[in-house]
């Protein structure tokens, strides 16, 4: 029974997504029938864009419903000692959902709209997502309950099927050549889908460089017959630098502290501060050696009893290092204040030859 309890709203976070999406496609359906029984003839490339438009009005009417009016998630959220709506971003279900969304818009409907409608989608979902959740706050301070979201929730599905074919009908007259509008789509598209890509190409890359270092690392205790630490959620690293998530290990008999600590852009060098803070600058203030006029630095500080080692199994081509006024390029298994920096080939290589503990100049 505590179970069931306990998986119930993850089993409705599930369901909730899945029907969003059929809820989704069937207004989708409803809108796109009438709109173009309704409205004047297009060209194929109007067709498309009408098509995008309207699944863009949909998605977003439709994730604003289900997220504003949810109330399991609404308990859930209200349960909580401390209500936030950015830390709910890495929640199951925000991140489920994104996921359907995903697999929703580039294979189910993507030969129906234009591929950035995938981006709208996302961007919709966090935004609707936050929202939810400032409102809900609101609703707490006043000590209001969730008692009326079942009928608001219907009514506002029901409303906009006639609305949104409205607003379409009407809009497809007051603009009667949208030729103008495709052209600006397109250049839109081209100009938000290629860093996305390359975004995406990069994350992969640093997830596989954290699976890469991962099955090293079990492999090599287990040729050296050494307990393999337990790494609470490494993979998280790669989307968010966590210097409080740390592993204990023994190499050669002796104990040391290890954090993960992964850079997805890999064109943008990395600074390492002994004072425990690193911060990234461009390419070219670097060249020019500027300094930054705002400095939005991170902490990799942790603190422990054993020799502390930070471990970058994704790093920028150019990593520095700074103590004082003074800047270097690094070199893998550096001192920075109270730390070791490491790659990890120069880990493991450290770790074989016995000199993890040596100093980077002995």
């Amino acid at each position: 029974m505590q179970n069931i309890k306990k998986y119930y709203p993850v089993f409705m976070s599930i369901l909730s997504s899945v029907v969003k999406h059929l809820c989704v496609t069937a207004t989708f359906l409803i809108v796109k029938y009438l709109f173009f029984f309704f409205a004047p003839r297009f060209t194929p490339d109007e067709k498309m864009l009408w098509q995008t438009l309207v699944m863009v009005a949909v998605y977003l009417s439709t994730s604003f419903a289900f997220s504003l009016y949810d109330k399991i998630q609404f308990a859930v959220f209200a349960k909580k000692e401390k209500q936030k709506a950015l830390p709910e971003l890495l929640s199951f279900n925000f991140i489920f959902d994104l996921c359907v969304t995903v697999v929703f818009f580039v294979f189910i409907v993507s030969d129906f709209v234009h591929p950035i409608t995938v981006i709208f989608a996302v961007f919709s979902n966090i935004g609707t997502y936050i929202f939810a959740r400032t409102h809900w706050l609101s609703l707490i301070e006043r000590k209001k309950n969730s008692w009326l979201f079942t009928a608001k929730f219907l009514l506002h599905i029901l409303l906009a099927i006639p609305g949104l074919f409205v607003f379409f009908f009407l809009v497809s007259y007051i603009i009667p050549t949208v030729s103008t509008i495709v052209m600006v789509l397109k250049l839109i598209s081209y100009t938000l889908i290629i860093p996305l890509v390359i975004a995406v190409i990069l994350y992969i890359r640093a997830l596989k460089k954290m699976s890469s270092f991962l099955k090293r690392l079990n492999k090599y205790c287990s040729e050296k017959k050494v307990k393999a630490p337990k790494i609470k959620s490494p993979y998280l690293s790669v989307f968010k630098n966590r210097p409080k998530n740390t592993f204990e290990i023994e190499i050669n008999g002796k104990i040391y502290t290890c954090n993960l600590i992964s850079f997805t852009n890999i064109f943008k060098p990395v600074i390492f501060k002994s004072d425990g803070f690193f911060y990234r600058i461009s390419a070219r203030a670097l060249k020019r050696n500027d300094r930054p006029s705002m400095l939005f630095e991170s902490s990799f500080e942790f603190e422990s009893s054993h020799p502390r080692i930070v471990i970058m199994p994704s790093s920028p081509y150019v990593v520095m290092l700074q103590e004082g006024s003074m800047t270097k390029t690094f070199d893998t298994g550096d001192i920075c204040g109270n730390y070791k920096l490491f790659t990890p080939d120069g880990f493991f290589g450290a770790a074989e030859r016995n000199t993890l503990s040596r100093k980077s100049y002995e």
